[in-house]
């Protein structure tokens, strides 16, 4: 199965620009501040990091939509940390913090089957060359 996303971007002026995306989302972005780009936009770096942490959150709810566990709350912060490979600058590790609650302690073991399950299967995390480290924490609603 194969399938095709499209993005369209186009100049504003500086290092800022617009994106239109096939599913119909539409906004604006800028180079990051260190790379001489406007503060308080989307980045290029912020929307690759973002990728990752909405594609891990979409891929592990899906697993646990198959077990049937719903939760109660989600919350996520991943850290993308820029460094260099091969003597060019690259994103070369991401830590994602996720923060679970679930209504009963009997489903925290299919939360972290699911989420090691969200690590291996997620497409944005597997297009990823780089460190993943996965710290969360599990809690039950009271």
């Amino acid at each position: 199965m194969v399938h095709v996303y499209n993005t369209k971007v186009s100049w504003d002026g500086d290092r800022n620009g617009r994106i239109v995306c096939g599913n119909g989302y539409e906004g604006t972005f800028s180079a990051a501040p260190e790379f001489k780009g406007a503060a308080g936009g989307l980045t290029p770096e912020d929307a690759f990091v973002a990728s990752m942490n909405m594609g891990f959150m979409v891929t592990m709810l899906a697993f646990l939509e198959q077990k049937g566990v719903h939760l109660k709350g989600y919350e996520c912060d991943v850290n993308g940390i820029l460094g260099a490979r091969k003597g060019n600058d690259a994103i070369i590790r991401v830590v994602i913090h996720p923060k679970l609650t679930v209504a009963r302690s009997e489903d925290i073991e299919t939360v972290n089957w699911a989420i090691e399950k969200a690590k291996r299967y997620c497409v944005s995390l597997n297009s990823f060359v780089g460190t993943i480290v996965v710290e969360h924490k599990v809690d039950i609603a009271e």
